[in-house]
């Protein structure tokens, strides 16, 4: 004999329940994926603007900026920018996902120019860089 009145779920009612919360799970992950890329791009556009003004510093005391060999940015050494008798910027910052490394590269004919530039993982390329996927800061 088989009671209508039954109390608990049946197996197909568990089945759309966990279906459901399937489908919810994986539509987070979708979105929160972008959503990542987007903010370490955001953290590697504000380092180059902190190393951006620490190199300003440095020319503003200095007179011209330090050479190429001079600022490491690669690798995230902890290197620094500084000077003889000051530090802008100890240590440099890394990519947040350490899947590149930040470029700096120095004018030594004019001495007054220089490039920072990142990859970024969004093809969303701003600033003064004519390279898609990439962020740039010139000066001038």
């Amino acid at each position: 004999m088989i009671k209508r009145n039954q109390k608990g779920f049946s197996l197909l009612e568990l089945l759309i329940v966990v279906a459901i919360i399937t489908l919810l799970i994986a539509l987070g992950i979708v979105s929160y994926i972008p959503a990542q890329k987007k903010s370490r791009d955001s953290k590697r556009k504000g380092d180059l603007e902190q190393i951006r003004a620490a190199l300003e510093m440095y020319r503003s005391d200095e007179g011209s900026y330090p050479a190429t060999d001079d600022v490491d940015t690669t690798g995230c050494t902890g290197t620094s920018i500084a000077s003889d008798d000051n530090t802008y910027m100890d240590p440099i910052p890394c990519d947040p996902k350490n899947s590149g490394d930040y470029q700096y590269s120095y004018s030594r004919i004019t001495e007054t120019s220089y490039q920072l530039t990142a990859k970024l993982e969004l093809d969303t390329a701003t600033g003064t860089c004519d390279v898609e996927g990439y962020y740039c800061v010139k000066n001038p």
